[in-house]
């Protein structure tokens, strides 16, 4: 018997499934938030770093040109207290990324873990002539797969739409 290719659906009423998404969310929104804010900070502070880069480079070429024109020469020690400012900055942006992939990833499974857990609670309630026509195990698959893409949405997609929106807006206010 060959396997049957699976269409996705659409559904039906759009608003009404994402206010029962975004329910299932609202016990999370105070984890979903601090994750915000982390990607927000991470991304921040990180669009920062070329301009402090750019700083070190004109130390250096200004010190480079007072050395060939006789009068002076590179301030290292202002190059070495700017890099360590430099990796600071990094080294708090890549905290703040890590805190957000953390929080994310605990808030998206617990939501994972509530949807499985009723969907249990759903199957176990079915009666048995549902499943003369449906096989137990195609409709446990069924569900859990979509609960998984989902939470792997939530995990990715969300903190990745907010974190590419924000270095969007940062580059620009840097470039201008």
């Amino acid at each position: 018997m060959p396997h049957k290719k699976r269409v996705h659906e659409k559904p039906k009423n759009m608003k009404k499934t994402m206010r029962q998404l975004l329910s299932y969310m609202a016990p999370y929104k105070w984890g979903f938030l601090i994750g915000i804010v982390c990607a927000v900070a991470s991304v921040a502070i990180a669009v920062i770093g070329p301009k402090i880069t750019g700083d070190i480079i004109t130390e250096i070429a200004n010190g480079f040109m007072n050395k060939v024109q006789g009068i002076g020469g590179i301030d290292f020690d202002a190059i070495q207290k700017t890099c360590a400012i430099l990796l600071a900055i990094y080294a708090f942006s890549a905290g703040m990324e890590y805190a957000q992939s953390f929080i994310m990833a605990t808030v998206s499974n617990k939501i994972g873990y509530r949807l499985r857990r009723e969907m249990s609670e759903k199957i176990d309630r079915l009666p048995f002539s549902y499943f003369d026509t449906h096989s137990r195990g195609d409709v446990i698959s069924r569900f859990t797969n979509d609960i998984d893409t989902m939470v792997q949405s939530l995990n990715q997609s969300l903190a990745s739409m907010i974190s590419n929106v924000v270095r969007i807006v940062g580059y620009l206010w840097m470039m201008l």
